[in-house]
């Protein structure tokens, strides 16, 4: 390690490993991070090393035991692809929503209600089901959260590239603003977590959750905090850190969905 501390050269294997294993020094790991933002030889091992090992998590997982709800299953659920057409089934689990998937038919049936539409969720969940945009066990894919509220008269905008800025504005605008995150970065707080999060992301940033922004909290004139609503996860509202927000919202290339109801 000492003679290789700014990884001009590629870290030997056993470096990677511990890398791979979550067992190096913070401030080593930090070295490794940059060096395979610059060598994609290394880049490509430690990738393939980790897809392995997250398939061995996703085999694990679906052959558990039923109604263990301590599972985390591997699952393309409510933000299965980008807006750049790409699409992922195999990695993107959401830690939260464990075998049912529902975050985007529950985070629609709250938009609902602010509009005065109240339909239980069982209701919202098997029409999801008729139309195609929800599958079981599964969840529903990006392209089709918002075709819930669009059944119901509520318009929807949807936008990629999006800035805290047009987040204020759209919440400000009285906007009901659904937002594609990675739930793990949202939610995780032990290192352990983190760290894996890390991983997973040299792997492929892939947004796996949907919440629902309903305002921002600023400091002067900058924006510190994000106040969000998860049905998935707590009931009523959270105001996370903007960084926070931030890191998980950009695994879904700052997607935003505004609600509006039809004029």
């Amino acid at each position: 390690m000492e003679k290789n501390k700014t990884y001009t050269i590629c870290p030997d294997d056993n470096v990677l490993a511990q890398f791979i294993e979550g067992t190096l020094s913070e401030k080593d790991e930090d070295l490794v991070l940059l060096h395979l933002d610059h060598c994609p030889t290394c880049y490509n091992i430690v990738r393939a090393a980790l897809e392995s090992e997250l398939e061995e998590v996703v085999t694990g997982s679906e052959q558990g035991t039923p109604g263990d709800e301590s599972i985390e299953i591997l699952n393309y659920h409510a933000a299965g692809n980008n807006d750049n057409g790409q699409q992922h089934h195999h990695t993107n689990k959401c830690k939260y929503c464990k075998k049912d998937y529902t975050c985007a038919v529950k985070v629609q049936q709250l938009v609902l209600a602010e509009f005065d539409i109240k339909i239980p969720e069982k209701e919202l969940l098997e029409e999801a089901r008729q139309e195609g945009w929800y599958v079981e066990g599964k969840g529903m894919l990006l392209e089709h959260v918002g075709k819930t509220l669009n059944k119901h008269g509520i318009e929807t905008n949807r936008i990629i590239d999006t800035t805290l800025q047009e987040l204020e504005l759209a919440c400000k605008a009285g906007s009901k603003v659904i937002v594609a995150v990675d739930s793990g970065e949202l939610w995780s707080d032990s290192p352990e977590e983190q760290k894996r999060e890390e991983q997973e992301d040299l792997i492929e940033e892939i947004p796996d959750h949907v919440v629902l922004v309903v305002g921002v909290e600023k400091e002067g004139e900058t924006i510190v905090g994000i106040s969000i609503q998860d049905p998935v996860v707590f009931e009523g509202i959270k105001t996370v850190a903007s960084d926070v927000f931030m890191d998980a919202w950009q695994d879904s290339d700052f997607f935003m969905l505004k609600a509006l109801r039809k004029s």
